[in-house]
């Protein structure tokens, strides 16, 4: 049994993104089969596809190399809310009045494109 004196000196020393042993047993393995490369392409693909969809919409999207987009757009989140569609307030990181909006699958931006 652990005391909280004990419980919070350990929590203070775990990593914030700690990863468990079963996952570090399994990461070579997945390595294996990994196709980086390919994934990038695929996600760079679709973020194309989602930026022309924001764009084609009159939204200015500020695109990088992520899995993401940044679209300055007050009360953007609250519209796509309303159709089940989620997408990340930005105001926490300084950025009031923007969205972050994840490459979506497919059927996502399908969705997406019919809230907007």
């Amino acid at each position: 049994y652990l005391i909280a004196d004990d419980v919070a000196r350990f929590g203070r020393r775990q990593p914030h993104w700690s990863v468990g042993s079963l996952a570090l047993a399994l990461l070579a393995d997945l390595l294996d089969h990994a196709d980086p490369e390919g994934w990038a392409t695929a996600i760079a693909g679709a973020r194309d596809k989602l930026v022309g969809v924001l764009e084609s919409r009159g939204f200015a999207v500020q695109a990088a190399d992520a899995p993401w987009v940044l679209v300055q757009a007050p009360g953007l989140r609250e519209i796509l809310a309303s159709h089940g569609v989620l997408v990340r307030d930005c105001t926490s990181f300084g950025l009031a009045g923007t969205a972050r909006v994840a490459v979506p699958d497919a059927a996502g931006l399908e969705r997406l494109a019919a809230a907007l």
